[in-house]
């Protein structure tokens, strides 16, 4: 037989082989999308976990005006800078507004059972979308917001504290009352997403290195679960976005969590590479 033939019926069998093992089909070596929101987890669109019993999301806003009010979480919240309307003036807003921050947090558990259920497969992406429920742009300041990875939080944090009562490590911010807090900052930018104050605007934190090391961060914690902050570049013009939480009434409009997870490659490589040596040996 010549080489050639001999060739070609190696890559042949390598095909027959490594399909049989899922290697290449395309269902299994293509990426899985994992999304998480209050009522509705997904794989691939698919229902999966707890489905539309998954609880995990908690959202709510902060702000320095009232550094001791309770972690704000209505049917729409709040992000950005609000031009100082209270009269007389409030010390803790000064001359650089009101600072709104927005916190956001994901049991990731379920993602965490997958992971160890199918060990070859890792993070490889992840993404962020906030839907707006209306805002406010003026004096030419654009709505751009940061999002961070932050120190875990309860439904009891305020502007001055994680929890009802142990301070932010390295807050955010102090503001012109010399009241400190606002969430922590995790080194690393995860995204930046601007919006427009229209109702229905999506703001879009899109994936980097940065937050595919926060998802793995989370997956590591004891109660796997990831914290987020988003702020704005504080100002004293309305500068704000307002955005459906995890209580609005539909589902869609619910801050979405995205995480895509793949094959890892040195597995996939590794399988392969056996599986073309022992057909090799078998044909000689």
């Amino acid at each position: 037989m010549s080489n050639n033939k001999t060739a070609s019926r190696i890559r042949t069998a390598a095909f027959v082989t490594l399909a049989a093992a899922g290697l290449s089909s395309s269902a299994s070596a293509a990426p899985i999308l994992f999304s998480f929101q209050q009522g509705d987890l997904r794989q691939d669109g698919v229902l999966f976990g707890p489905g539309a019993s998954y609880t995990g999301n908690l959202t709510g806003s902060i702000n320095d005006v009232n550094p001791t009010k309770v972690l704000t979480a209505t049917t729409n919240n709040r992000v950005g800078a609000q031009f100082n309307t209270i009269s007389p003036v409030n010390a803790n807003i000064g001359t650089d507004g009101r600072a709104f921050n927005a916190l956001f947090s994901y049991d990731l558990a379920p993602l965490q059972t997958y992971l160890t259920a199918n060990p070859s497969k890792s993070v490889s992406e992840a993404a962020f979308r906030l839907t707006g429920s209306g805002g406010s742009s003026s004096n030419g300041f654009a709505n751009t917001y940061r999002l961070y990875q932050t120190v875990g939080f309860t439904s009891s944090a305020t502007w001055s504290t994680s929890d009802g009562t142990n301070a932010w490590p390295t807050p955010l911010r102090t503001n012109t009352g010399g009241v400190s807090g606002g969430g922590t900052q995790f080194s690393g930018q995860l995204a930046t997403a601007g919006s427009t104050p229209t109702v229905g605007a999506v703001m879009s934190f899109n994936t980097s290195t940065d937050f595919v090391a926060a998802i793995n961060n989370a997956l590591a914690r004891g109660d796997k679960t990831l914290y987020l902050v988003a702020q704005h570049n504080y100002s004293n013009w309305d500068s704000w976005t307002s955005f459906y939480t995890h209580l609005d009434a539909t589902v869609s409009n619910r801050p979405e969590l995205l995480i895509t997870v793949v094959p890892e490659p040195a597995t996939l490589g590794v399988i392969a590479a056996c599986a073309l040596l022992t057909l090799r040996r078998r044909m000689a």
